[in-house]
C-alpha cells in the first residue's frame, strides 16, 4: 500500500492542485491492480522430479510448467500436462504418478523444493 501513497502523491506534485479525487482514486485502482497482477504472477512452486528440476506457475487457466537448469534458465516442458483440477496440494503426487518411468536409484522420489 506504501507504493500506492507513493504513486498519488508523485501524481499531485506532478500535475499539482489541479488533481481531483477521481484521478487520484483511478490512480490507485490501476497501481492496486497492476500490484495484484505482480504478486500473483511471481509465486513459484519448484519440484525436483527424479532429478529433474520443474518450476510450475499457477495462472488463472491451470498451471505453466517449465524445466528450470542451474543456471537459472528455463525452458517449456512440454511433456508434463497439470490439469486445472489438480489442486496444489496434489501436485506433488501427480507428477509422481505421472513421471514414475523416470526414477532411478540416485532420485527415486518426487519432493517439493522450498
Amino acid at each position: 500500500m506504501s507504493e500506492i501513497a507513493f504513486a498519488v502523491f508523485y501524481a499531485y506534485i506532478l500535475l499539482g492542485e489541479r488533481l481531483i479525487w477521481t484521478q487520484i482514486l483511478g490512480a490507485i485502482l490501476v497501481i492496486a491492480g497492476v500490484l495484484q497482477l505482480l504478486g500473483r504472477n511471481m509465486k513459484f512452486i519448484k519440484f525436483d522430479v527424479y532429478g529433474k528440476r520443474i518450476s510450475i506457475i499457477p495462472t488463472g487457466t491451470g498451471w505453466d510448467i517449465s524445466y528450470t537448469g542451474d543456471q537459472g534458465k528455463s525452458r517449456p516442458a512440454s511433456d508434463i500436462f497439470i490439469p486445472d483440477f489438480i489442486a496444489e496440494s496434489e501436485i506433488e503426487q501427480y507428477l509422481a504418478d505421472l513421471c514414475h518411468e523416470w526414477a532411478t536409484d540416485k532420485h527415486p522420489v518426487v519432493r517439493r523444493i522450498d
